[in-house]
């Protein structure tokens, strides 16, 4: 590797100058730690290790959550199948809960996902420098700058220290059902349980990002998050154009690193169906194992019209504004307590695409 791709790496990465006094040091130390990620055997054993401390304590954490918001007199429902109950039954067993106010979610990273999601960083890691230009710069994850950073600064390298930077091996998801006009009395409660959990357990909330449309309401501000976990919580209003609302946050949950979401109960559904057209549009490979095989024939056709559409620029920007209006109109809904009125689909664009056809594709587990 050249000065030059040292310096350009340097100029990426917080901290830079150290980085790049490490690096002009020590310039095979790019090459030689994306060569020692690449053991994948290595690599897997220390996902599933973390994974199984993840799963070992996720129905106990399950059980403090949901106790913790019933003690501030909340209704709530665990979105989660019993052990051998079917899809049916499950959702039977929530349509007899009643009148539930914040249903809870939670997951392990599946192992396939993880390694993923690792090697991912890894090429980032190995090709950044490599494939750089002097007229473009790369930008680098933040995981991806972390590591580069941590595994540059220091002499020793472990995998260990390489997991600990994947921030969502479990994830949680607070979704509120009943609200009240804006959400704030149900949040508010939400928010008083887990901080009263964050100080008696092994529980700790970094930070909390807060994600909105334009002239859209956001479920939080930095007031509510310091008045609950105090002023070491890092928080951030983030203005999404695209529309999305949620509140999303870096947290540890019996020592392993968790993503956790805050959010109501229309732009959790919308975000969830959603994410295929986000894939899409990302060039990710995509994955329909979770849909039911009605599900998959309406995934199909979607993804055929929006790799048409993709090619089309006009058509491509008028869809783009109705997936925003989409989002604008849940979260509307949620702050005013109403029905969820969809947006009128722009002319010219097949009705495959269309949010009622897209919200098929929607299913509690």
């Amino acid at each position: 590797m050249n000065l030059s791709g040292i310096r350009q790496i340097s100029s990426a990465i917080t901290n830079s100058r150290l980085v790049y006094s490490t690096a002009a040091k020590r310039p095979a130390l790019l090459d030689s730690f994306a060569e020692q990620l690449k053991n994948p055997k290595k690599l897997k054993h220390c996902i599933e290790k973390a994974r199984k401390i993840s799963d070992k304590s996720i129905n106990e954490t399950d059980q403090l959550f949901v106790n913790a918001l019933e003690s501030e007199g909340l209704n709530v429902f665990l979105l989660k199948k019993l052990p051998n109950e079917s899809k049916e039954a499950f959702l039977k067993r929530i349509e007899a809960a009643g009148d539930v106010d914040v249903f809870i979610q939670s997951r392990t990273k599946s192992l396939d996902s993880a390694m993923k999601k690792a090697e991912r960083n890894i090429e980032k890691i190995k090709n950044f420098g490599i494939d750089i230009t002097n007229k473009e710069t790369q930008e680098l994850s933040d995981e991806a700058q972390s590591l580069i950073y941590e595994f540059l600064s220091e002499n020793k390298r472990t995998y260990n220290k390489f997991i600990d930077k994947i921030n969502d091996i479990l994830g949680y998801r607070f979704i509120m059902n009943k609200e009240t006009k804006g959400n704030e009395a149900v949040l508010d409660k939400i928010f008083k349980a887990v901080a009263k959990k964050q100080k008696q357990s092994n529980i700790i909330f970094d930070t909390f990002e807060s994600y909105h449309g334009n002239n859209i309401k956001p479920y939080c501000n930095s007031e509510t998050v310091k008045k609950y976990f105090g002023d070491d919580a890092i928080f951030g209003d983030k203005l999404k154009n695209a529309g999305y609302t949620r509140i999303n946050s870096d947290a540890h949950i019996k020592n392993i690193n968790a993503d956790v979401q805050f959010g109501g109960y229309h732009t959790t559904v919308w975000g969830d169906v959603e994410h295929l057209l986000y894939d899409l549009r990302q060039g990710k490979k995509l994955d329909l194992s979770h849909y039911n095989n009605g599900q998959k024939k309406i995934a199909r056709s979607i993804i055929q019209e929006y790799k048409k559409l993709l090619k089309n620029e006009k058509l491509n920007n008028d869809y783009s504004g109705y997936l925003t209006d989409v989002w604008n109109c849940a979260r509307k809904a949620e702050q005013q307590h109403t029905a969820l009125k969809l947006p009128k689909l722009p002319q010219g664009i097949n009705p495959v695409l269309s949010a009622e056809n897209v919200l098929k594709l929607y299913s509690p587990v």
